[in-house]
Protein backbone atom coordinates (compact mmCIF):
# COMPACT_ATOMS: atom_id res chain seq x y z
CA UNK A 1 0.00 0.00 0.00
CA UNK A 2 2.79 2.55 0.58
CA UNK A 3 3.64 1.64 -3.15
CA UNK A 4 0.25 3.40 -4.03
CA UNK A 5 0.31 5.94 -1.49
CA UNK A 6 3.50 7.18 -3.42
CA UNK A 7 1.44 7.34 -6.23
CA UNK A 8 -1.11 9.19 -5.29
CA UNK A 9 0.96 11.61 -3.51
CA UNK A 10 3.11 12.11 -6.35
CA UNK A 11 0.71 11.87 -9.18
CA UNK A 12 -2.53 11.57 -7.74
CA UNK A 13 -6.04 9.73 -6.88
CA UNK A 14 -6.82 9.16 -10.56
CA UNK A 15 -3.68 6.91 -11.31
CA UNK A 16 -3.50 5.69 -7.99
CA UNK A 17 -7.33 4.25 -8.69
CA UNK A 18 -6.37 2.92 -12.09
CA UNK A 19 -3.65 0.90 -10.83
CA UNK A 20 -5.62 -0.29 -7.66
CA UNK A 21 -8.13 -1.44 -9.57
CA UNK A 22 -6.13 -3.66 -11.81
CA UNK A 23 -4.43 -5.01 -8.41
CA UNK A 24 -8.30 -6.01 -7.40
CA UNK A 25 -8.48 -7.59 -11.06
CA UNK A 26 -5.56 -9.53 -10.32
CA UNK A 27 -6.43 -10.72 -6.78
CA UNK A 28 -10.41 -11.33 -7.42
CA UNK A 29 -8.79 -13.66 -10.62
CA UNK A 30 -6.30 -15.54 -8.17
CA UNK A 31 -8.99 -16.05 -5.25
CA UNK A 32 -11.10 -17.24 -8.07
CA UNK A 33 -8.87 -19.77 -8.71
CA UNK A 34 -8.07 -20.47 -4.86
CA UNK A 35 -11.73 -20.92 -3.90
CA UNK A 36 -11.73 -23.72 -6.93
CA UNK A 37 -8.36 -25.67 -5.53
CA UNK A 38 -10.52 -25.50 -2.25
CA UNK A 39 -13.21 -26.82 -3.24
CA UNK A 40 -11.24 -29.55 -4.86
CA UNK A 41 -9.63 -30.47 -1.53
CA UNK A 42 -12.78 -30.04 0.09
CA UNK A 43 -12.62 -27.31 2.47
CA UNK A 44 -15.29 -26.31 4.80
CA UNK A 45 -18.11 -23.91 3.84
CA UNK A 46 -16.99 -21.00 5.91
CA UNK A 47 -12.99 -21.12 4.44
CA UNK A 48 -14.64 -21.05 1.24
CA UNK A 49 -17.46 -18.15 1.92
CA UNK A 50 -14.28 -15.94 3.38
CA UNK A 51 -12.41 -15.86 0.12
CA UNK A 52 -15.37 -15.23 -2.38
CA UNK A 53 -16.45 -11.78 0.17
CA UNK A 54 -13.17 -10.48 -1.05
CA UNK A 55 -14.01 -11.35 -4.41
CA UNK A 56 -17.28 -10.10 -4.45
CA UNK A 57 -16.21 -6.93 -2.60
CA UNK A 58 -13.28 -6.53 -5.05
CA UNK A 59 -15.62 -6.96 -7.74
CA UNK A 60 -18.12 -4.64 -6.87
CA UNK A 61 -15.14 -1.67 -6.14
CA UNK A 62 -13.83 -2.59 -9.76
CA UNK A 63 -16.84 -1.68 -11.58
CA UNK A 64 -17.96 1.12 -9.58
CA UNK A 65 -15.48 4.11 -8.97
CA UNK A 66 -16.78 5.85 -5.46
CA UNK A 67 -16.86 1.50 -3.84
CA UNK A 68 -13.22 1.61 -5.43
CA UNK A 69 -12.04 4.84 -3.86
CA UNK A 70 -13.84 3.33 -0.43
CA UNK A 71 -12.06 -0.04 -0.60
CA UNK A 72 -8.65 1.84 -1.07
CA UNK A 73 -8.97 3.87 1.33
CA UNK A 74 -10.19 0.53 4.25
CA UNK A 75 -7.40 -1.49 2.53
CA UNK A 76 -5.08 1.57 3.16
CA UNK A 77 -6.27 2.30 6.50
CA UNK A 78 -5.90 -1.66 7.50
CA UNK A 79 -1.95 -2.23 6.33
CA UNK A 80 -0.85 1.09 7.47
CA UNK A 81 -1.97 0.52 10.95
CA UNK A 82 -0.89 -2.49 10.98
CA UNK A 83 2.45 -1.38 9.84
CA UNK A 84 2.59 1.86 12.26
CA UNK A 85 1.42 -0.96 15.00
CA UNK A 86 4.56 -3.18 13.57
CA UNK A 87 6.95 -0.20 13.64
CA UNK A 88 6.40 1.04 16.88
CA UNK A 89 6.56 -2.65 18.45
CA UNK A 90 10.25 -3.00 17.11
CA UNK A 91 10.84 0.82 18.07
CA UNK A 92 12.16 1.20 13.87
CA UNK A 93 9.84 3.97 13.27
CA UNK A 94 10.56 6.35 9.78
CA UNK A 95 9.30 9.28 7.64
CA UNK A 96 7.07 6.17 6.12
CA UNK A 97 5.64 5.03 9.20
CA UNK A 98 5.15 9.19 10.35
CA UNK A 99 3.19 9.44 6.83
CA UNK A 100 0.98 6.03 7.39
CA UNK A 101 0.12 6.79 11.13
CA UNK A 102 -1.19 10.87 9.37
CA UNK A 103 -3.06 8.84 6.62
CA UNK A 104 -4.55 6.39 9.77
CA UNK A 105 -5.68 9.64 11.58
CA UNK A 106 -7.14 11.40 8.28
CA UNK A 107 -8.95 7.92 7.41
CA UNK A 108 -10.38 7.64 10.84
CA UNK A 109 -11.53 11.62 11.02
CA UNK A 110 -12.90 12.02 8.08
CA UNK A 111 -14.58 7.96 7.67
CA UNK A 112 -15.04 6.98 10.88
CA UNK A 113 -18.68 5.63 10.16
CA UNK A 114 -17.57 3.42 7.10
CA UNK A 115 -14.54 1.85 8.89
CA UNK A 116 -16.89 0.93 12.12
CA UNK A 117 -19.85 -0.31 9.23
CA UNK A 118 -16.95 -2.33 7.16
CA UNK A 119 -15.46 -3.91 9.42
CA UNK A 120 -12.34 -1.60 9.15
CA UNK A 121 -11.75 -0.96 12.98
CA UNK A 122 -10.48 -4.14 14.62
CA UNK A 123 -8.28 -5.11 18.23
CA UNK A 124 -11.16 -3.31 20.54
CA UNK A 125 -11.28 0.05 18.62
CA UNK A 126 -14.82 -1.33 16.85
CA UNK A 127 -15.86 -0.59 20.92
CA UNK A 128 -14.91 2.74 20.84
CA UNK A 129 -15.97 5.94 19.84
CA UNK A 130 -14.61 8.07 17.17
CA UNK A 131 -13.00 10.59 19.99
CA UNK A 132 -11.51 8.06 21.63
CA UNK A 133 -10.23 6.46 19.09
CA UNK A 134 -8.49 9.57 17.53
CA UNK A 135 -7.21 10.30 20.89
CA UNK A 136 -5.54 6.70 21.23
CA UNK A 137 -3.89 6.98 17.52
CA UNK A 138 -2.80 10.52 18.17
CA UNK A 139 -0.70 8.49 21.28
CA UNK A 140 0.53 6.41 19.02
CA UNK A 141 1.71 9.30 16.59
CA UNK A 142 3.77 10.36 19.76
CA UNK A 143 5.38 6.74 19.84
CA UNK A 144 6.01 6.77 16.36
CA UNK A 145 7.99 10.18 16.40
CA UNK A 146 9.46 8.97 19.33
CA UNK A 147 10.95 5.46 17.82
CA UNK A 148 12.13 7.29 14.86
CA UNK A 149 15.10 5.44 13.63
CA UNK A 150 18.42 8.18 14.70
CA UNK A 151 20.36 7.33 11.35
CA UNK A 152 17.89 7.13 8.64
CA UNK A 153 19.76 9.35 6.43
CA UNK A 154 20.24 5.77 3.81
CA UNK A 155 16.06 5.24 4.44
CA UNK A 156 15.52 8.60 3.12
CA UNK A 157 18.22 8.64 0.17
CA UNK A 158 16.17 5.14 -0.62
CA UNK A 159 13.04 7.00 -0.06
CA UNK A 160 13.85 9.75 -2.59
CA UNK A 161 15.01 7.62 -5.16
CA UNK A 162 11.20 5.46 -5.00
CA UNK A 163 10.16 8.16 -5.49
CA UNK A 164 11.71 9.63 -8.41
CA UNK A 165 11.16 5.71 -9.96
CA UNK A 166 7.50 6.33 -9.39
CA UNK A 167 7.46 9.65 -11.18
CA UNK A 168 9.37 8.37 -14.07
CA UNK A 169 7.03 4.69 -14.05
CA UNK A 170 3.49 5.99 -14.07
CA UNK A 171 3.93 9.72 -14.94
CA UNK A 172 2.79 8.87 -18.66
Amino acid sequence: MQHLKDIENNLGIEKTLSLFKEEKKVAAKWYKIKIEKLKEKKAKGYIIDYYKRFVEIWEKSISNKEELLKIYRLESFRSFLLDVYDDVHGKTCNVDTLEKINTVIKISDEDYDFLNNNKGLFWGDEKIGKEELLKKYKEIKKSVIKYQLKDGEDFNLWRTKRIENIKKSYAD
